[in-house]
């Protein structure tokens, strides 16, 4: 299968181990990613910039109601955490940014390397394209992770699903990524961070990597 090859040298100042050096992430996705990525990154766009102004899962278009801004002003969500700049916002920069904080949080100091993440297919309930509907988030695919040699020290094939973990914080600050519970069925952080969670723990055994944290948002 042909893939589409997205290769990226993060130095971010997120908050990591000290003395963490930088991690290669390169991202392969499937064909049918590859051709249709341009329409799901412009679907997710939409669905982010609506949740960021009114702080609820809206399609563009709908009329918002009981807005929670400000009650929920202290929680920190994963994709603007991660991409605070709108413009920056796609799938394969939340997915590296992602993998990127969550590595180096249950990495040893000092590493040098390369992860390599393939995703071969996903599934979204109520994703707003037809074909990636299907009962149950999920997402499928391969980690790789490399020594500064290029060698391999581990592999996995994953298929990810989210496990619903809750919050009723309503300043939540992590560690977890924060993510509204509406958002589980129809937008791609909460499956892309499952998947992230997944494929880091079954490439270092052991490792507690962060994952999905939903927020159970009250309008009263």
């Amino acid at each position: 299968m042909r893939f589409l090859l997205i290769a990226v040298l993060f130095v971010f100042a997120f908050a990591v181990p000290s003395g963490a050096e930088a991690l290669d992430i390169q991202l392969k996705f499937s064909k049918r990613l590859e051709k249709d990525m341009k329409k799901i990154n412009e679907k997710e766009l939409q669905r982010e910039a609506m949740f960021r102004k009114y702080r609820i899962e809206l399609e563009p278009g709908k009329k918002a109601k009981n807005l929670m801004i400000d009650k929920y002003q202290d929680t920190i969500w994963a994709n603007e955490y991660l991409l605070p700049d709108l413009n920056t916002y796609s799938v394969p920069n939340l997915m590296r940014t992602m993998a990127w904080a969550a590595f180096h949080q249950i990495a040893e100091p000092g590493f040098n390397g390369t992860l390599v993440i393939e995703v071969d297919s996903f599934f979204i309930p109520e994703f707003p394209l037809a074909r990636y509907r299907s009962h149950g988030p999920r997402m499928n695919g391969k980690f790789t992770l490399l020594d500064g040699a290029g060698n391999v020290m581990a592999e996995a094939e994953v298929a990810a699903r989210v496990v619903k973990r809750y919050t009723v914080s309503t300043s939540y600050q992590g560690p977890e990524f924060a993510y509204a519970e509406t958002a589980v069925d129809g937008r791609m952080g909460p499956i892309v961070a499952a998947f992230v969670e997944k494929g880091l723990e079954d490439l270092l055994p052991g490792a507690d990597a962060p994952g999905p944290i939903l927020v159970q948002m009250k309008t009263h």
